[in-house]
């Protein structure tokens, strides 16, 4: 099982904006046991058991690296300012490197190897057994 939540806000040319909620994947386990003992008593447990289960706020950030070119005539301004082909950033490349901070980090569920609701999961268990029918007798001369 695990949950995965990611909100982006791209503005191209400017910034690259990105949350990111993270549950990571676990297993989570019920389980049902009867146990037959030595002395013949019948054990039975219900319980769960479960990874340790994580939680994260990621916040992760790129800033757009940009250029212009003010200057390319000093006779002629209407190529890099107003001409057909004149734009407001002459090259961008969104940034290589990330900002990410950690907005938040928790351990939600510690790992645990087997918890009981009813019973038990112990084969030398003295509680929640029962006497069955099969019986170990001894017999006795006359």
């Amino acid at each position: 099982m695990q949950a995965n939540m990611i909100s982006k806000l791209f503005l191209e040319n400017i910034w690259a904006n990105e949350i990111t909620a993270n549950i990571n994947q676990f297993r989570l386990n019920t389980f049902f046991s009867m146990i037959l003992n030595e002395n013949f008593q019948l054990c039975p447990g219900l319980g769960w058991q479960t990874d340790q289960v994580n939680f994260k706020v990621l916040w992760t950030m790129k800033f757009w690296n940009c250029s212009k070119i003010l200057l390319n005539d000093l006779a002629d301004f209407s190529s890099t300012w107003t001409g057909y082909d004149a734009k407001y950033f002459d090259d961008c490349a969104q940034s290589s490197n990330a900002a990410e901070v950690v907005l938040y980090e928790k351990v939600m569920q510690n790992a645990n190897t087997g918890i009981e609701w009813l019973g038990t999961q112990y084969a030398k268990s003295t509680r929640y057994c029962y006497n069955t029918i099969i019986r170990s007798t001894t017999v006795t001369g006359s």
